[in-house]
């Protein structure tokens, strides 16, 4: 746990500093990046903020900050922020950062061989080195107390002083040279950073004879898919980190076939970038995996079934051939107990789940229609169909069970509808087929309108200029497609969900009260006169797979910012989950009630067994 603090620190400082931007009142001028020069060859995770000047002056001209800044949300934000300056704490990193005036800082990981990953972390800044120093205070203090029996020593090294603070093995470093400070938990790691940042050639003594991470052509691969002048960058080196892996599972006895093998092994490299382009943000992924295979270009074939109304739209490509192991079909009966039933009714068919990709493909896509009318959205899912009398066995196989599907027939399309549910009575799924599409819905109010429009030729959002923008705006999809229209869903979902909620809140919960005004919420037509649409396109080449997205927000970080959400939403109640040492027996107990689709008897079990002390629980 020492170790991990002492990880936790670095980190949690490394954080601070890349939001400093933020707040530097004033452009500092060009910046040439050079972390990926003074990380070395071997670096196997590395990441980079290469200009914070250059990203705050970037980030002021986003439509996100012009969100900011409308009197409303200023207004808005006035409890919060008052709530937030009564914190000395964070009020003083502000100060610090804000003096710093940090430009650039990178974390390189070069070794994960030990108990504890070494690494190297530096930053370059335009401040005073006490600046640095007071910003330090705290991670060192937290240094200590991680490893109460440390001894602190200072060395010379060329021109710099190597502070080092080391208990046992384990070791801290840090050093000022130039305008940048190094800090590295292995001292040589260190001293060849601060070579490195000398330019001294290999062969010399203390020299780095492997080079430079800017030097490795697996790095120079990987990142040369990579967005332009980009505002920050993750590099990881997968070849070591999979033999670790491998060797891990072979210690073990865990067994990995041949095929499984050769597909783990394909990935070299991932680099992943974002850059802050104009008014919106765009993000880039790319898996380097030389001798893939490339891809042909996808159709986008449900597209026929959207409206204008459409606020979500997603497409991807199916496998013709679906391998399912028999460990699948286990777990799936234990959850799925109508599943057993279900395979045998498709063998009596001549078919097994393993060819639903002969059925159907070569494309699902998912429409999600919110048009202003309505007061809640419609999903559809969309299955090309490959093979329409598998299609048909498929769809007579998942219709026909317990209880009878009832069967109509709308402009050449057999429609299936499910009996209403005790359990889900907002919820009778829809099914119908046609010789293009299989489509499941939610109920028949969603399936029926996605059939009349493709039907009668109705002008989908492919004709709509927006979405055309941002369909261009990201490279030609092979193997799935994205788009979202941010500014109708927030429309819908702000005033119709998130406004009555927040207002809600504040009567169950008047604490809250205190950090947010719920009188004072921004209007709808204030937040989405900033919001573009989203787009998201994934592509493979030769040399590997490429994920692209760009929009006033990306899918990135909206997947970020939602985990993140509900991890801070989760966190107090954990307390209530969890006792010291474990989950309570009890909160499971009730989950199983509340969840009747665990397997019988699976908590119970837990709740009998003999427990130590007074209050049973289960081993985390």
């Amino acid at each position: 746990m020492k170790k991990i603090s002492v990880i936790l620190s670095v980190a949690l400082l490394s954080g601070a500093l890349g939001l400093g931007f933020l707040y530097l009142k004033k452009n500092l001028g060009p910046h040439t990046a050079r972390a990926s020069e003074l990380a070395p060859a071997e670096t196997l995770f590395f990441a980079q903020l290469p200009d914070l000047a250059r990203t705050r002056d970037r980030w002021l001209k986003t439509a996100l900050a012009d969100l900011w800044r409308e009197p409303e949300m200023e207004a808005f934000m006035e409890k919060p922020l008052a709530k937030m300056a009564h914190d000395s704490t964070w009020q003083a990193r502000l100060d610090h950062l804000v003096r710093l005036r940090p430009r650039e800082m990178f974390v390189a990981v070069t070794s994960i061989d030990g108990p504890t990953p070494r690494f190297v972390v530096g930053l370059c800044f335009s401040g005073s080195k006490s600046q640095v120093e007071a910003l330090l205070a705290e991670p060192r203090a937290a240094l200590k107390k991680a490893w109460p029996a440390g001894k602190a020593d200072l060395i010379n090294y060329g021109t710099s002083e190597i502070e080092i603070f080391s208990e046992k093995e384990n070791v801290m470093a840090g050093g000022f040279r130039g305008d940048w400070y190094f800090a590295a938990n292995n001292l040589e790691l260190l001293q060849r950073t601060l070579d490195r940042y000398d330019r001294k050639k290999a062969g010399e003594s203390g020299a780095n004879p492997g080079g430079t991470l800017a030097d490795s052509p697996l790095f120079a691969a990987a990142v040369a898919k990579l967005s332009a002048e980009h505002d920050g960058l993750l590099f990881a080196q997968l070849s070591t980190v999979m033999d670790r892996v491998m060797g891990l599972l072979a210690a073990s006895g865990q067994k990995i076939d041949d095929l499984q093998l050769a597909a783990l092994k394909k990935t070299q490299a991932i680099a992943a970038s974002t850059k802050i382009d104009g008014k919106q943000f765009r993000d880039t992924v790319f898996l380097l995996g030389p001798g893939s295979k490339p891809e042909h270009a996808l159709q986008r074939h449900s597209l026929a079934l959207t409206s204008p109304g459409t606020v979500l739209y997603y497409a991807a490509g199916l496998p013709a051939n679906i391998e399912l192991p028999e460990s699948l079909f286990s777990m799936g009966a234990l959850w799925l107990p109508a599943l057993e039933s279900m395979q045998k009714r498709l063998a009596e068919k001549g078919l097994v789940l393993a060819d639903l990709g002969k059925a159907f493909g070569p494309e699902f896509g998912t429409v999600v229609d919110w048009p202003q009318t309505t007061s809640q959205p419609s999903l559809v899912l969309a299955f090309d169909v490959r093979d329409p009398v598998r299609a048909k066995a498929f769809t007579e196989v998942l219709t026909t069970g317990e209880a009878a599907w009832e069967k109509s027939e709308q402009d050449g399309a057999v429609i299936y509808t499910a009996p209403e549910s005790e359990t889900l009575p907002l919820i009778t799924p829809s099914i119908a087929l046609t010789d293009g599409f299989f489509l499941v819905g939610l109920n028949e109010e969603s399936v029926g309108p996605a059939l009349e429009r493709f039907k009668a030729g109705v002008p989908a959002i492919n004709t709509m200029p927006k979405y055309e923008d941002a369909a261009r705006s990201v490279g030609t999809p092979t193997g799935s497609f994205g788009y979202v229209d941010l500014a109708g869903l927030c429309e819908r979902a702000y005033e119709r969900i998130f406004r009555p909620f927040a207002v809600m809140s504040m009567t169950f919960a008047p604490e809250a009260g205190e950090y947010i005004d719920a009188g004072k919420l921004p209007s709808t037509a204030t937040i989405i006169k900033h919001f573009g649409p989203m787009v998201l396109s994934q592509s493979s080449s030769e040399q590997g797979m490429l994920f692209e997205s760009a929009g006033t927000l990306t899918f990135a970080q909206v997947l970020v910012g939602g985990a993140a959400g509900a991890v801070a939403a989760a966190l107090p109640n954990l307390s209530t989950l969890t006792g010291e040492g474990g989950i309570n027996a009890d909160t499971l107990l009730q989950l199983k009630r509340s969840v009747p689709i665990l397997p019988a008897g699976s908590i119970e079990e837990l709740k009998e067994a003999p427990a130590q002390g007074d209050d049973p629980k289960v081993a985390p």
